[in-house]
């Protein structure tokens, strides 16, 4: 165990007796004394997010959502908007964009999407507006969930993530969720270059039923890259900069 997280660890220890008052043990006291912890994200990818910064000395303020898709609902940045950050928000889709701009004004929603193509592509608008895609492959699987339709077919721009990067800066954070191009999206950025210390990325392909994990492959890249795996949902996985990450003996 890193020594900072390990002398935190015994600071609390020395700070809080093992017999509590009961005043601190009832449900109403939870929020006060700061035992609730309120997520937003899908598996509580947000909190984890949320404990690295802490240990790591960075208060988030910035982030950049690839595939933002809803406001709240899954969000792996709106705990963090809902403390006063802001961050760029790239969402393909006309009536998710709105709701975004709508939601989080603090927020820059951008209405197009991460690839390496450099002419407008294909998006295909699936309901649940989560399955949405431009992988075909991923369309694919999408339409074998009972219920998912194909809504909607728009024409949307490509951007690279090194040019959002040029434009707006390096995050604190960077979530990335886009159904099946997600190693599409990573090939667009130079990470010798830019390099947000935090990073939460959908490594798993999609299934209609349970099975065993699938992986894409965008975990390995990104530890081939001097990133540190912190934590895996199953869904996403949650890594840091190792640079930050390791302390100095």
């Amino acid at each position: 165990m890193p020594g900072k997280i390990l002398r935190r660890l015994l600071s609390r220890a020395n700070n809080h007796s093992s017999v509590e008052p009961d005043s601190l043990l009832d449900s109403e006291s939870l929020e006060a004394n700061g035992y609730r912890r309120d997520t937003f994200s899908q598996c509580g990818e947000d909190i984890i997010i949320d404990f690295i910064a802490s240990q790591c000395g960075i208060d988030i303020s910035t982030y950049f959502d690839i595939g933002a898709n809803h406001p709240f609902e899954y969000s792996n940045t709106y705990l963090f908007y809902s403390r006063g950050a802001s961050g760029i928000c790239v969402e393909p889709i006309p009536s998710m964009a709105e709701k975004f701009s709508l939601a989080r004004p603090r927020d820059t929603v951008i209405r197009n999407v991460i690839s390496s193509d450099d002419k407008p592509v294909s998006f295909f608008v699936l309901e649940p507006s989560t399955l949405s895609t431009l992988d075909p492959l991923a369309l694919d699987r999408a339409l074998s969930t009972p219920g998912a339709e194909l809504i909607d077919t728009i024409n949307v721009m490509p951007l690279s993530l090194n040019k959002l990067f040029e434009q707006h800066g390096v995050p604190q954070l960077l979530c990335i969720d886009v159904e099946g191009g997600d190693m599409d999206v990573l090939s667009t950025w130079d990470s010798s270059i830019y390099r947000p210390p935090l990073l939460c990325v959908e490594d798993l392909e999609y299934a209609s039923t349970r099975t065993l994990r699938r992986p894409t492959g965008v975990t390995d890249h990104l530890l081939s890259n001097g990133y540190m795996l912190f934590a895996n949902t199953f869904i996403n996985s949650i890594l840091v900069d190792a640079s930050i990450w390791v302390e100095e003996a």
